[in-house]
């Protein structure tokens, strides 16, 4: 992963809480594997996105720490670049899942409404695997792969980046 890949990712999974929560003042701690910043998850590699991506984002999120902590890498974005997040455009299917998570929509609901939001939305029901549906875009519409899962009569999501979600050794995309 490079620095600006990592910066969206941050970005978007800020964003994502604010959505949910709301802004709410204070830094906010994030926790990312160690492997999905070097495909080798060697530390020297992954040392030098961190470095690039504090330097590279300070004028958008202002003071950024990043510490390596044995498999994973712990990243603490101020206050003050919470704030400038609030203040970004959010991606529409990012909106589309956090807002069908809360409204407590069943599955197919979910996938009418991403593929009303993108021609490029591929959904793919999956069986025999720890999600019921996985949806991602093969335009420009959102970078990510979602598995998507109805537990107890309520839908859950997880996010991945293409390569990480690759490296896990799901469902062939």
């Amino acid at each position: 992963m490079d620095s600006k890949k990592l910066e969206n990712a941050v970005i978007s999974t800020i964003q994502e809480t604010q959505i949910k929560l709301g802004f709410v003042k204070g830094a906010v701690s994030l926790y990312i594997p160690l492997d999905s910043l070097s495909s080798d998850g060697t530390r020297n590699k992954s040392r030098e996105t961190l470095d690039a991506f504090i330097k590279n984002s300070k004028d958008k999120l202002g003071n950024i720490e990043c510490s390596i902590l044995d498999n994973r890498v712990r990243i603490i974005v101020s206050e003050e670049g919470c704030r400038y997040i609030s203040t970004l455009p959010v991606s529409l299917v990012l909106k589309i899942f956090v807002n069908s998570v809360l409204e407590h929509i069943e599955i197919k609901e979910l996938k009418t409404r991403l593929q009303r939001a993108s021609t490029g939305c591929i959904w793919k029901d999956v069986e025999g695997e720890e999600f019921d549906a996985i949806a991602y875009f093969e335009d420009d519409t959102d970078p990510y792969v979602y598995c998507i899962k109805t537990e107890y009569g309520h839908l859950t999501y997880h996010r991945f980046s293409r390569e990480d979600y690759s490296r896990l050794g799901f469902v062939h995309i």
